[in-house]
């Protein structure tokens, strides 16, 4: 096994026995439990990896390959849209919603799919771990709201609502994770390598740069020099001119225009909220509570 396969095969053995627990296991909790703890060996793998990537020359090969994956499953609703681009975003992946035209028999429609760019071992977890959240959505609801009605106006409202919540609770659990890292760096002693503990919060945009440099093509690098440059050239001293100021056409203007964009943005809003059932939504916003997302795993379901 080279190196390069060695950290993808070694994560993805764990996280397999991980999201298995958690499919099977009877209890919410500690099926949830499971899932929180593939997280935090997701945070502890890709830290590790960018230490031994920072150790090595530009010319070795990175310790993990990235790949690009157009995951045609589950992209109809906005909702399951929004989900997989939080779990994306905690996941160090890149995300973004395809779209292309399919037959029907009839007629041609549109179908969308999920696409994710990222390290291969993190790809695989996102796609796993939308898969447990979104089939745990589903079934929740189907208690709620059995065939057919679990296609209903009063159901998807009440999915939309669970997925909410589950959003919410990612990215809560995603700023606690960087703020406990930042603590814990904070008092660890230096490494006597020379090379500094990284930051969750650096590491993420890292992985993003590198996400980036993969999905345009460019080389590793290129989105972290283009930043830093942009960074360099807006610090430059510039030469202070002096602001004309605003003369009453302009201003009436100025307040006639904001005003039309809010009133759009609100039309748009109250269009949006109109179409669903609020008493559904926000029945489905509390049960999103109920799926837990802790970051410790029952000692008898341990992977």
């Amino acid at each position: 096994m080279t190196t390069q396969e060695a950290p993808n095969q070694k994560i993805a053995d764990r996280i397999k026995k991980l999201l298995a627990l958690a499919k099977v296991n009877a209890n919410e909790n500690e099926a949830s439990a499971a899932m929180g703890k593939v997280q935090e060996l997701l945070a502890q793998y890709n830290l590790s990896l960018a230490e031994v990537e920072n150790s090595k020359s530009k010319s070795d090969d990175t310790a993990a390959t990235r790949t690009k994956d157009k995951y045609e499953k589950s992209a109809m609703y906005s909702f399951q849209q929004h989900l997989m681009r939080d779990i994306a975003e905690s996941h160090f992946c890149m995300y973004w919603v395809g779209e292309k035209s399919r037959w029907t028999g009839k007629t041609w429609a549109k179908q969308k799919y999920h696409v994710l760019i990222g390290r291969e071992a993190n790809v695989a977890t996102a796609k796993h771990m939308f898969d447990y959240l979104n089939g745990i959505i589903e079934q929740l609801c189907r208690e709620q709201y059995p065939h057919p009605l679990n296609l209903s106006k009063s159901a998807i409202s009440w999915k939309e609502g669970c997925a909410h919540r589950l959003c919410q609770r990612l990215r809560e659990r995603k700023t606690e994770a960087d703020e406990a890292n930042r603590v814990k760096t904070e008092v660890t002693p230096a490494p006597t390598t020379g090379t500094a503990l990284m930051l969750l919060t650096d590491l993420r945009r890292t992985e993003n740069d590198l996400n980036q440099d993969f999905a345009y093509g460019d080389e590793p690098g290129t989105t972290a020099l283009r930043r830093a440059q942009w960074l360099a050239k807006r610090d430059e001293p510039k030469e202070t001119v002096e602001a004309k100021p605003e003369t009453e056409k302009e201003r009436i203007k100025r307040e006639k225009d904001s005003k039309k964009y809010w009133e759009r943005e609100q039309k748009k809003r109250d269009k949006h909220w109109a179409n669903k059932d609020m008493t559904a939504f926000w029945q489905g916003h509390n049960k999103g509570n109920d799926i837990g997302l802790d970051t410790q795993i029952h000692q008898g379901g341990q992977a």
